[in-house]
């Protein structure tokens, strides 16, 4: 929901568990309204979408992608961020040493990036100029010379298709 010409209250569906695609989409369908409903809140309400590589290659489908436009269009919500940070599973495990992997070294991580920038940018999903995307890397010495390769390749990619707004780690 839009607080200011540029600022956006938003809905993050990474507080609950949810690796698939069937998962997130339930949490939001039952969560959601009743967020709504306790910030007696009536017109857009931005979304903040943790998906996981299985969630976004699902989502990435015509069909999932049109039902999930539906969805939007029936709750007045809109995409406003899309998490691009944990790969897999997020929630349950431990993930503190491996929520970085697959690194830039590995070719899935731009795969999952660049999926992650098309559903995002995808008609109908944003309804802000400029929808944000953000994403951490953390290398050892190793991996740094691919992962500068990998990245700007994404970073390419992402540029052609244009409208996304890079958040930086603070």
């Amino acid at each position: 929901m839009r607080l200011g010409p540029n600022i956006h209250l938003t809905y993050c569906s990474n507080i609950h568990p949810g690796e698939s695609w069937k998962e997130v989409h339930q949490n939001l369908a039952t969560y959601l309204p009743e967020v709504r409903r306790q910030l007696h809140h009536d017109g857009s309400f931005g979304i903040g979408l943790r998906l996981s590589a299985q969630a976004a290659e699902t989502l990435e489908t015509p069909e999932t992608l049109a039902a999930f436009r539906d969805f939007l269009e029936e709750h007045d919500g809109y995409v406003f961020t899309i998490n691009g940070f944990p790969y897999g599973v997020f929630h349950g495990t431990r993930v503190k040493e491996e929520v970085y992997l697959p690194d830039w070294r590995d070719e899935a991580r731009l795969v999952y990036t660049r999926r992650l920038a098309r559903i995002l940018a995808a008609r109908g999903l944003a309804q802000t100029r400029r929808a944000a995307m953000g994403m951490q890397l953390r290398l050892t010495p190793a991996g740094i010379a691919l992962a500068s390769e990998r990245e700007r390749e994404a970073v390419g990619a992402l540029a052609s298709i244009g409208n996304l707004h890079w958040l930086q780690p603070s």
